[in-house]
């Protein structure tokens, strides 16, 4: 498998720009996002309230694993 595409995060991106950037990927490589879960946090002086949505195709326990294997991989490349 050749890799035709890699994101390039810009420095100081708002999250508008890099929810573009990770659809763009999406739209190119759909077999990427079999299973994804997004988590977002809306906070401002009313509220904190966690949010979150998945794949259509992404069950509960999919959505667990993918999470847990984000923080997984999250505390790994920390480690570095």
């Amino acid at each position: 498998m050749s890799v035709d595409y890699l994101p390039v995060w810009k420095k100081n991106a708002t999250a508008a720009e890099r929810l573009r950037e990770l659809a763009f990927v999406a739209d190119k490589h759909p077999e990427y996002f079999e299973k994804w879960a997004l988590i977002y946090c809306e906070y401002n002086d009313q509220r904190f309230k966690t949010r979150w949505m998945s794949g259509s195709d992404t069950r509960t326990s999919d959505c667990l694993a993918v999470l847990q294997a984000g923080i997984l991989t999250i505390f790994e490349e920390c480690q570095r």
